[in-house]
């Protein structure tokens, strides 16, 4: 059976790692892997950026055959990759310590240290720039977008804030958007919310989990798998 691997973050990631033949547990990548008769051979990295994706597909390029499917699952642009680490964004309300442990989701075996992060808010307050930092992830994304690439390949925005500007999709929906439009539709509480965001891939984890992936798949199918043949 061919293989599909997943380049991403937190919405092509999975806690089961795909290890469960339990119908309620499986995410939107089981599904269209299922329906594409491929084997899951690699998922995303939640809290990851864009430049450690690149990476991680580079590295794993010599094990992707012709007849194998690529998904990049893009996320915020406003991530970045340094010394083998990934930063992000984290909120001024949190203490340092839940902090820390926030931005070290995707750094597990590297942690990032508390003089390291000191040095992450020293760049956003001075260096960072929103516009300088959408440019930088359209030539990441184009790189990609333009890359000969030995098989088939599907690239999902995972966020609003991806450059649609200078980079040209099969559609402009995002993944977030799908999540938001899916939480409103169920008339989710903002406790249930705020489980939804924080879940594996961001879907619910309660009994209504599964009917929120397949809802998401077929959205994302509809715009990014059937639209680009």
């Amino acid at each position: 059976m061919n293989k599909i691997w997943f380049f991403g973050d937190s919405f092509c990631d999975s806690a089961f790692k795909h290890e469960t033949d339990d119908e309620n547990k499986l995410e939107w990548t089981d599904l269209l892997a299922r329906d594409l008769n491929c084997n899951i051979e690699h998922l995303g990295t939640a809290g990851s950026s864009i430049p450690f994706l690149i990476k991680q597909y580079l590295e794993n390029i010599d094990s992707i055959q012709p007849n194998d499917i690529v998904v990049f699952v893009y996320t915020s642009v406003y991530r970045e990759y340094f010394k083998g680490k990934n930063f992000r964004p984290i909120p001024d309300f949190l203490s340092l310590q839940d902090k820390l442990h926030s931005i070290n989701i995707p750094n597990q075996v590297n942690p990032i240290s508390e003089s390291e992060f000191s040095a992450w808010n020293t760049y956003l307050i001075h260096l960072h720039d929103r516009d300088d930092a959408i440019f930088r992830g359209a030539m990441y994304v184009n790189y990609l977008l333009k890359f000969n690439h030995k098989c088939k390949t599907y690239h999902i925005p995972a966020f609003a804030d991806f450059p649609h500007d200078y980079c040209k999709l099969t559609s402009d929906y995002c993944v977030t958007t799908i999540v938001d439009d899916l939480s409103d539709s169920m008339g989710l509480s903002p406790d249930q919310r705020e489980s939804m965001v924080s879940g594996n891939n961001h879907m619910v984890s309660d009994d209504r989990k599964i009917s929120c992936v397949k809802s998401a798949y077929k959205v994302i199918k509809e715009h990014y798998i059937d639209n680009d043949k």
